[in-house]
């Protein structure tokens, strides 16, 4: 099996103030590919989205100082321009597509 390859850019994400939802722009890309979201906050948290098709991993919190979750979809043929994802509580994140 060949080993996976990135055919198209990503997307970095940074809120500098603290939020429950979070807006980020979708990278390009193609009907099939396999888009990927790392997102981390900055507090003991809950964190969901209702755009991607799996999550990976699922609210992994680390000294109750940060959470994170990793999100899988598949692209179709009318992707959104942006995905959401929710906080419980209000927090600064970071996220890579």
């Amino acid at each position: 099996m060949t080993a996976p390859t990135i055919v198209t850019g990503h997307v970095l994400y940074d809120s500098t103030s603290g939020k429950t939802s979070h807006v980020i722009n979708a990278p390009t890309n193609q009907e099939g590919d396999q888009i990927v979201m790392f997102f981390l906050v900055d507090g003991a948290t809950t964190i969901s989205s209702t755009a991607f098709d799996s999550t990976l991993y699922s609210n992994i919190t680390v000294d109750s100082t940060a959470t994170a979750s990793v999100f899988l979809r598949v692209a179709t043929s009318s992707e959104p321009s942006t995905y959401t994802i929710t906080v419980v509580d209000s927090e600064r994140a970071v996220a890579i597509v």
